[in-house]
């Protein structure tokens, strides 16, 4: 579907001219030149249009301990069992076009969990300056995308450290559909604010007048040298829910496992989210954290607070570091070896690529009052491989507590490919 849909764009893009110009013979049929850049890019010759097409591919494969006390209580919860298993946690279609340095529209088409449907899809206005470039500016999104709230949230889903999120990101909006500006401000502040229809999906689902919601984050560097980075940043999220009621729940940080906390659906006239971060760079040495709290309206109830953290920390025994992105205020994956792999020149590469140690605390406690959706508490170890700029791999071994249940381990291994 996505790859008929870029056909289209291209052959409208080839008929398009700028606003007072007329065709010429020299402007028609002009020459696309397709060139491979990790990824399939195509360029007009006079720039008008530069276009991407990319593919994301992540397999898991986990083993579940079995605990009798957490497979009671998840047979309870939802009548499902702690099975090991295998599955394809992201298997996505990317288009990425630029127009005539106006606009810009992305799409991503995901398919691996069966019910097809955008990741990603929306057009972006440049206010006037690039947000790569780190200049000042009001830049504009209309569609499908992320809210702006949280670190981990924001950053690409394949440049997170660990596989999964924390256990808070079931507290946090994660995409809707709606308009947002944001920006970068002196060089090294980025802000961004919207507002979404909550519970919108690929599909473009439209709700009530009331489903309207409000998210917005500031976050930069007040430290940002070569060797050292000092990130802070804040978000908050003002929520009007659909049919006024809410509902969470969490696998704990592992694709394969089976729901082990979930409130259930709860009456609520909206949310507010506050959260806070805090990251810490020193040459290949990480250490960020992030808080999470969410205040409930509940009108005929005593209000419900819920909240999470995460505190992480990782290690490169190989020279590299996490690279910092100023225009999303967000840290990436390394990508090593861009001459390709394997290295041709073992002495000027490192034929292992980036290797990371990493070690996570998280929790999150679902229950206030009336509302029981339990508690997970979550301590993790693990290793990433980046090989390449286009795949790598990592391994994770967790300890589940689930609050009144008991614990259970996990050892889990994903391998990537994107391009």
């Amino acid at each position: 579907m996505l790859i008929p849909c870029a056909l289209l764009l291209l052959t409208v893009c080839s008929s398009w001219q700028q606003p007072g110009s007329s065709p010429s013979p020299s402007d028609q049929g002009e020459g696309l030149e397709l060139f491979w850049r990790n990824g399939l890019h195509m360029e007009t010759a006079s720039g008008d249009f530069q276009g991407r097409l990319g593919a994301q591919v992540e397999w898991d494969f986990a083993w579940l301990s079995n605990d009798r006390q957490v497979q009671s209580a998840v047979r309870n919860l939802n009548g499902s069992s702690l099975n090991d298993g295998v599955g394809s946690r992201r298997t996505r279609l990317e288009l990425d076009a630029h127009l005539f340095q106006q606009f810009e529209l992305v799409a991503s088409f995901d398919f691996a969990t069966g019910a097809t449907g955008f990741a990603d899809l929306y057009f972006a206005f440049p206010g006037g300056a690039s947000e790569d470039q780190g200049e000042n500016g009001v830049n504009w999104r209309l569609g499908r995308m992320r809210e702006p709230i949280g670190l981990d949230n924001l950053a690409p889903e394949s440049d997170t450290r660990f596989m999964e999120q924390a256990t808070l990101h079931s507290l946090q909006p994660g995409r809707g559909t709606g308009l947002m500006a944001h920006g970068l401000a002196g060089g090294r502040i980025a802000w961004a604010v919207g507002l979404f229809r909550d519970g919108s999906n690929g599909q473009g689902a439209a709700f009530n007048d009331a489903d309207w919601s409000a998210t917005g984050r500031v976050a930069g560097a007040p430290v940002l040298e070569e060797d050292e980075i000092l990130h802070v940043g804040f978000g908050w999220s003002h929520r009007n829910l659909q049919g006024d009621r809410a509902r969470y729940a969490s696998q704990g940080q592992s694709s394969i496992a089976p729901v082990l906390a979930d409130t259930g659906w709860f009456s609520t006239l909206g949310v507010d989210l506050a959260q806070l971060e805090c990251a810490y760079q020193l040459g290949p040495w990480t250490l960020q954290g992030e808080f999470l709290i969410a205040q409930h309206d509940r009108k005929f109830h005593e209000d419900a607070e819920m909240d999470g953290y995460t505190l992480e920390t990782g290690f490169f025994l190989t020279p590299h570091r996490r690279p910092y992105h100023l225009a999303s205020a967000t840290f990436l994956r390394p990508r090593p070896n861009q001459g390709g792999w394997p290295p041709v020149d073992i002495e000027g590469s490192n034929a292992l690529g980036a290797v990371e140690l990493k070690a996570r605390y998280s929790s999150v406690d679902l229950g206030d009052g009336r509302v029981q959706g339990g508690g997970l508490n979550i301590a993790s170890l693990g290793l990433n491989g980046y090989f390449s700029p286009v795949h790598w791999a990592a391994i994770e071994a967790s300890s589940v507590q689930v609050e009144g249940a008991g614990r259970f381990e996990v050892l889990q291994m994903r391998l990537g490919f994107q391009f």
